[in-house]
């Protein structure tokens, strides 16, 4: 009989939304699954990464995440929507639509 599939629990937040100079992602600190079993180094939060896009899909930033609270800039964009995601090195893990605010 072949092992269950690894089920990701990925809770992260962003906040506030909308925002105005900078948004505030945070991600619970721990392994990124329901059993111990599915944990391994690409389900830590040190695997992850953000990338911030346009509506229309051209990519402002991106960075590794360091912790389980980091702040991300928003100084210099227009007002309109974006889209934050996060990803570990299998893929996406979750997407936030973000409201920029004037």
């Amino acid at each position: 009989m072949a092992p269950p599939p690894q089920q990701l629990v990925f809770n992260a937040v962003v906040y506030p939304n909308p925002a105005t100079g900078h948004i505030i992602l945070s991600i619970p600190d721990g392994p990124i699954a329901k059993n111990a079993e599915a944990i391994n180094e690409t389900n830590t939060i040190n695997s992850l990464r953000y990338m911030l896009y346009t509506v229309d899909g051209k990519l402002l930033k991106t960075d590794k995440i360091n912790g389980s609270q980091i702040s991300i800039s928003l100084a210099g964009m227009a007002s309109g929507t974006y889209f934050l995601a996060v990803e570990n090195n299998t893929g996406l893990l979750k997407s936030f639509t973000i409201i920029k605010a004037r």
